[in-house]
């Protein structure tokens, strides 16, 4: 037996350890999901790689990988349509799962969706114009319920004047209702899922930074070119002998050197 690493970055799995047995021309691949015995001809690694990305679970993560890669979106989004029609909702449905093809493509009417349960938040929402029910008041209740879920209002061709109106409701953005609006939608969603991550990813740096910043055994002070201080850290503020650091904010970095004439040099 041999044993060989195998890095398949460019195939989007797992790295697998390969072991040849000779006798009987089989290569095993064992992962951390699950174990895959398949014949290999002439104990060919690329042939082996190739039949094991054909596999259904590998394909799915591949897939998974590929629609973050292309994407920058960390998931298979959950997209519910409020008040669609069903002709609508299945334009819609198809053309969305035509780039995003996991993607869960859901249908709410405004009476189902008042009973529906709130424990997880959909990734995007699609608000239709439906006769008999305030849009408005639909989005605002929608934006209340899930603020960080991005809100798309198809509005009527004929109703131009509420653009701005849906917008300081809540919306994210707008769509025009013209017979091919499905086609518009699924880059439009991308994009906004592409915002909403990185507006995720710099809060979770700002955390981050936070919190190494607070938890530093050193004092760290921000402060402007004028020598205002911006930011401080507690153990700044306890080399100081101050506190409360949130005192020490606006006032001057010099004030506090012992060297006067270092305290000129700075100013």
């Amino acid at each position: 037996k041999k044993a060989r690493r195998v890095e398949p970055g460019h195939l989007g799995i797992p790295t697998f350890t390969i072991r040849y047995c000779k006798p009987a021309h089989h290569c095993v691949a064992t992962s951390s999901r699950r174990l895959v015995t398949l014949q290999s001809r002439n104990n060919s690694v690329h042939a082996f790689l190739k039949s094991v990305q054909n596999s259904s679970w590998v394909s799915a993560h591949a897939r998974s990988i590929d629609m973050e890669r292309r994407f920058m979106v960390d998931h298979w989004p959950v997209i519910l349509l409020v008040d669609s029609e069903p002709d609508l909702y299945q334009a819609c449905k198809t053309e969305v799962h035509s780039i995003l093809p996991e993607a869960a493509v859901y249908m709410l009417q405004s009476h189902e969706f008042d009973g529906a349960s709130s424990d997880s938040a959909p990734d995007f929402i699609i608000v239709d114009h439906k006769p008999g029910v305030d849009p408005l008041q639909r989005i605002r209740h929608l934006h209340d319920r899930f603020p960080a879920t991005p809100i798309l209002v198809l509005i009527p061709i004929d109703r131009d004047d509420m653009t701005a109106s849906v917008l300081l409701a809540g919306a994210a953005d707008y769509l025009m209702k013209t017979p091919h609006v499905h086609l518009r939608l699924p880059l439009l969603i991308i994009a906004h899922l592409q915002r909403r991550a990185e507006r995720q990813r710099l809060a979770a740096s700002q955390q981050r930074y936070r919190r190494l910043f607070d938890s530093t055994p050193i004092g760290l002070f921000r402060c402007s070119s004028e020598g205002e201080l911006l930011a401080v850290n507690p153990m700044f503020g306890t080399i100081l002998g101050v506190r409360e650091t949130s005192n020490l904010i606006g006032q001057k970095i010099t004030d506090y050197f012992y060297d006067s004439e270092e305290a000129r040099r700075w100013q």
